[in-house]
């Protein structure tokens, strides 16, 4: 189900294969893919076959000490800038990837157990696992290997643009001269680059935009779906069944467990 928190979360892919839409951006998944998804990021898995996950979700205040240390914002900051460069999965061939597991199974196995302590145990690995998730992210983007990192800034005049004009009309050819590509070429690249075509990409974020005014407003399905830019309401159901599982109808239902 497509849906959102104000926690972090941290998942580990166990077994199985599918597919993460984060943020209107997929993702494949295989067992030992570990995802980090920030504060309200909408995100859904589907596609998923004989899956099993581990999941730790935790608040960012944990990350603080109380002390005031100006450096543990940089904590923080680092899921809101791997939010913003893309940086969601962490591949068993990434640095620091066996440290970030091994945090993230002793939370779980801490917090099962609860022997006295724990939650001290827990904090220490949350911590751990954090700052290995920093050093992770930092070489990555320093050595280019992570594919999202190193075409996003290539890419954001593209990103800008349907952010900015998803409610409208958006054509590809002007998608393309945004990068000085021809269309059969931006296409291509585009697809290779984040795993959608453009407009797989610019319905995927339509449909996080309309998830949200779902959650969040109580219009008319029928005007959501015209201001997410769907000019049919066929096609904006469509679409909402595919990448969520549900219809809008129901998906406005679940606001009660949220709230």
């Amino acid at each position: 189900m497509l849906h959102y928190h104000d926690c972090i979360e941290i998942c580990y892919i166990k077994q199985g294969t599918g597919t993460y839409l984060i943020d209107g951006n997929e993702y494949s998944f295989a067992a030992g893919d570990i995802f980090v998804i920030g504060s309200n990021e909408i995100h859904l898995a589907y596609n998923d076959r004989d899956v099993i996950m581990l999941v730790v979700l935790f608040m960012p205040a944990l990350l603080y000490n109380g002390a005031g240390y100006s450096f543990e914002m940089d904590y923080i900051n680092t899921f809101q800038e791997a939010r913003r460069m893309l940086f969601h999965r962490i591949s068993p061939s990434f640095s620091h990837y066996e440290a970030i597991l091994d945090a993230l199974v002793e939370i779980m196995h801490e917090n099962t157990g609860k022997t006295p302590g724990y939650e001290l145990m827990v904090k220490a690995a949350l911590l751990k696992m954090t700052v290995n998730i920093k050093r992770c992210f930092n070489i990555e983007l320093k050595s280019g290997l992570h594919n999202n990192m190193k075409n996003y800034d290539f890419f954001i005049p593209v990103f800008e643009y349907i952010k900015e004009n998803y409610s409208g009309k958006i054509k590809i050819e002007e998608l393309a001269r945004l990068v000085n590509m021809s269309s059969s070429n931006f296409n291509l690249v585009f697809k290779k680059s984040t795993g959608s075509t453009p407009t797989e990409y610019i319905n995927k974020f339509r449909i996080v935009k309309a998830s949200q005014m779902l959650l969040e407003t109580d219009g008319k399905i029928i005007d959501i779906a015209a201001e997410a830019g769907f000019l049919s309401l066929p096609h904006f159901i469509s679409c909402f069944k595919k990448y969520t599982g549900k219809l809008p109808k129901d998906f406005r239902s679940i606001r009660e467990y949220i709230n």
